[in-house]
């Protein structure tokens, strides 16, 4: 994706960016338009923190995390290859 003219970044600021947040401005636009498919697609490439995946795992459980098939690296750094299971 890219930066349109309704964007809630400036043009410059879009640019500027680093790749994670440029994903995430383009999940938020891509949920924005109702556009589920390409913003789930985003999700799968964003390095999400351990923290939040540990909670995402204490809210929603395991099965949802494998369901979404997002990356998990992150997790397993901090809380060993097992911790889904765990």
């Amino acid at each position: 994706m890219a930066w349109t003219p309704d964007s809630y970044m400036t043009k410059e600021d879009y640019e500027n960016a680093d790749a994670t947040s440029r994903l995430m401005h383009d999940l938020i636009m891509a949920q924005g338009r109702g556009d589920w498919a390409t913003a789930g697609e985003l999700l799968k490439q964003i390095d999400i923190p351990a923290e939040a995946l540990m909670a995402l795992k204490r809210t929603s459980g395991a099965e949802r995390i494998r369901e979404l098939g997002v990356k998990t690296a992150t997790a397993e750094a901090k809380y060993g290859k097992d911790w889904l299971d765990r």
